[in-house]
C-alpha cells in the first residue's frame, strides 16, 4: 500500500495486515462522507433484500460501475485487502470486517429511528463485497471494443428525500 504524496510504502513498516486494517479504519473514520456516498445508501440496502446470491453480486457490480473510476479502483484494492485479512491467522471473518468497515463505507446522511436495523444489511453488503471481491469491480473497458450492456433490469429509482 502506498500513501499518495508521502513517498513511503506502508508495507515496509507494517507486516501484520490486521494492523494495516486498523490504520485503514482510523483513516476512513475521519472522512466526512462514507466512501459509497450518501445517495447510494438506499440502493445498497435494496440490493441486500435480493434472495439469489449471484443476482445480488450482479447488482452490486452494476452499482459500483456508477462510481467514479478512482473510487472503483480504491474499493477494488480495499476489498482484495480485506479478503486477504480473512486469510490471516487468527482470521477476522468477512462478517466481522463488514461490521467494522460497514458504517465507514455506507451510511445515511441522517439516521432516523426506523434505520436501527439497517446495520445487519450494511454488514451483509460489505461481507458479500469481501467474499466476492474477484471481479466485483469491473476493469475499465477499452472504448475501441463494443460490448453489449447487461440484461439486468435497472434498479428502481428511490426518492432522495422522503
Amino acid at each position: 500500500m502506498h500513501l499518495e504524496g508521502e513517498g513511503s510504502d506502508v508495507s515496509k513498516f507494517v507486516k501484520d495486515p490486521r494492523v494495516a486494517a486498523e490504520l485503514m479504519l482510523r483513516y476512513m473514520s475521519s472522512a466526512r462522507e462514507p466512501l459509497f456516498g450518501y445517495d447510494s445508501y438506499d440502493a445498497f440496502l435494496l440490493i441486500d433484500t435480493i434472495v439469489n446470491p449471484k443476482t445480488k453480486v450482479k447488482y452490486l457490480q452494476r452499482l459500483f460501475q456508477q462510481f467514479p473510476r478512482k473510487t472503483q479502483d480504491f474499493l477494488d484494492v480495499l476489498f482484495k485487502f480485506l479478503s486477504d485479512v480473512t486469510q490471516q491467522n487468527p482470521p477476522l471473518t468477512s462478517q466481522a470486517l463488514g461490521m467494522l468497515f460497514g458504517p465507514l463505507l455506507l451510511r445515511p446522511r441522517e439516521t432516523l429511528y426506523y434505520m436501527d436495523n439497517d446495520m445487519d444489511g450494511i454488514t451483509n453488503i460489505i461481507r458479500i463485497c469481501i467474499e466476492n471481491q474477484k471481479g466485483l469491480i469491473a476493469k475499465p473497458i477499452d472504448p475501441r471494443m463494443s460490448h453489449s450492456t447487461s440484461s439486468l433490469p435497472t434498479l428502481p429509482t428511490l426518492p432522495k428525500e422522503i
